[in-house]
């Protein structure tokens, strides 16, 4: 049981509030009296005055002065009950101490063993965790041998390691890949079935296995200083352009949306500075192929273009190869499926498209999505 402290000078009954209120209604009645008795007064005087102007009898005087005095004195008894009403109100209206009931309740702690009087040793499987007999023990139980989890906690042995690794595998193996697609056709450039590629792209790889595991990002009409900041802000791991090139280097959209080329050095040294978690770079635009043996050097593998190729070629090619790395192949068969792809439509231009693969990278073990083996 709890109590709301008071402070003493605020409890009931105590002398310094009765010397307090004695002073108000001290103070209240004497004021009532003076009202009365100048009211009265008042009144005598008017009459008075009446009585000496119009000659009035002293009967008729009496008799006005008598009701008035009358009306008067109920007045001032209908204000002092007033205020004994009120007064009585605020009594029964004031703060009194709140008790609250207070039910103790001790704090949860981990499971421990307590107790006396009992010892394990490491022949019974206790390890390090020993009760001595000489003193009462109390330690957490952390450990996973089957003999001390039963001796603490009275159950059988804890769940097998390998459970609990299971539960999380499917997160370990849905980890996210961010693409990162780049489009631009000047104004001043024929123009590019690009809307209809990532449509295509989009389309086959939502119908692979691990469609979630890919986060496609794209901008389009980039420019030169977007590269910048979309590198930075995404940092993907895959990048593929789509848009004309040439073996001097790539067509991005400039001022006024005319063509801005970006030199084939100038996109070395950009991935050079920003590889940051990029494995692959997609060039989908015609006579990419010398930018792709220049960005090899930094990057694991790069898919570049050794000719003109054609729109559909474009996006059929480049479809089934993100189709198949959506169902967990490396990047040397999803390239190779990309080629076969060209085949099947009856597109020739299977010999265009290039695979370039980093010094000491085997593009059959590079796998974008790889999940985890049950």
């Amino acid at each position: 049981m709890r109590r709301i402290w008071v402070k003493p000078h605020q409890r009931k009954g105590h002398w310094r509030n009765q010397r307090q209120s004695k002073k108000k209604s001290s103070s209240v009645g004497s004021r009532i009296f003076l009202f009365a008795c100048f009211g009265i007064l008042a009144v005598f005087i008017l009459y008075y005055i009446l009585y000496l102007i119009s000659r009035i009898s002293v009967q008729v005087f009496y008799e006005f002065f008598g009701v008035i005095s009358l009306v008067l004195v109920l007045f001032v008894a209908f204000k002092i009950y007033r205020f004994q009403r009120r007064r009585q109100i605020v009594r029964e209206s004031q703060v009194q101490p709140v008790q609250i009931q207070y039910q103790h309740q001790p704090m949860q702690q981990p499971m421990a063993y307590q107790g006396s009087n009992k010892t394990m040793s490491k022949s019974e499987g206790a390890g390090k965790y020993q009760v001595h007999n000489d003193k009462t023990a109390q330690g957490l139980v952390i450990g996973d041998n089957p003999t001390v989890y039963q001796h603490f906690h009275g159950s059988s042995a804890p769940p097998d390691p390998q459970e609990q690794l299971f539960i999380g595998r499917e997160d370990k193996e849905m980890q996210k890949i961010k693409a990162l697609f780049l489009a631009a056709s000047p104004s001043n450039t024929s123009r590019l079935a690009i809307d209809e590629e990532m449509h295509a792209i989009e389309q086959k790889f939502r119908a692979a296995e691990h469609r979630d595991a890919l986060v496609f990002q794209s901008a389009w009409a980039v420019r030169p200083d977007d590269l910048l900041q979309l590198l930075n802000q995404h940092q993907p791991h895959i990048v593929h352009f789509s848009g004309h090139g040439r073996s001097e280097g790539l067509s991005l959209a400039g001022d006024n949306e005319q063509e801005r080329l970006i030199t084939t050095q100038a996109l070395k040294l950009l991935f050079t500075t920003l590889k940051d978690n990029i494995r692959l770079v997609f060039l989908n635009a015609c006579y990419s192929r010398e930018q792709a043996l220049a960005l090899v050097e930094t990057i694991d593998c790069v898919i570049g273009m050794k000719e003109s190729v054609y729109d559909d070629a474009a996006i059929v090619f480049a479809s089934s190869f993100y189709r198949a790395v959506g169902f967990g192949r490396s990047l040397q068969g999803a390239f190779e499926q990309g080629i076969t792809s060209l085949l099947l439509e009856g597109i020739p231009q299977e010999d265009i498209p290039e695979l370039l693969v980093k010094k000491g990278v085997d593009a059959k073990k590079v796998l974008l999505i790889a999940p985890a083996n049950p």
